[in-house]
């Protein structure tokens, strides 16, 4: 039984608690957003870097590897940079490729901050 000073309440209490929900709900989805774009940005700089690594690649070819695959798995235009270097590590060649890029914060329109990651892979000695 409700009373007459109750009346309405449920309304409020629904517009409340599902605006907490949804609010809830579109964090978890960001997370997931920022989630997925870092581990795709991963991949793609250690698959270009292994491909640079290879007998009969070079460096600008993992470069285009990498912006390919970027391409593929989430929008292009969040890359600011890639760039490809050789380096020793453990005393053996290595190719290094780092990618510099925006984190998105409303889907992959606005960005909120910047980040970079670095791909390694050792060169292939025919």
């Amino acid at each position: 039984m409700t009373h007459s000073h109750e009346r309405g309440s449920a309304v409020v209490e629904f517009a409340g608690v599902g605006a907490l929900v949804t609010f809830a709900a579109l964090a978890v989805m960001q997370v997931g957003v920022i989630a997925h774009v870092r581990s795709v940005v991963i991949d793609s700089a250690i698959a270009g870097a292994a491909y640079a690594g290879l007998a009969d690649s070079s460096l600008s070819a993992g470069v285009a590897r990498t912006r390919e695959l970027i391409s593929a798995g989430i929008a292009g235009d969040l890359v600011t940079d890639v760039s490809a270097a050789t380096a020793m590590i453990y005393g053996k060649p290595a190719v290094t490729i780092t990618v510099k890029f925006h984190v998105p914060t409303v889907g992959p329109w606005i960005p909120i901050a910047d980040s970079s990651v670095t791909g390694r892979a050792f060169i292939e000695i025919p």
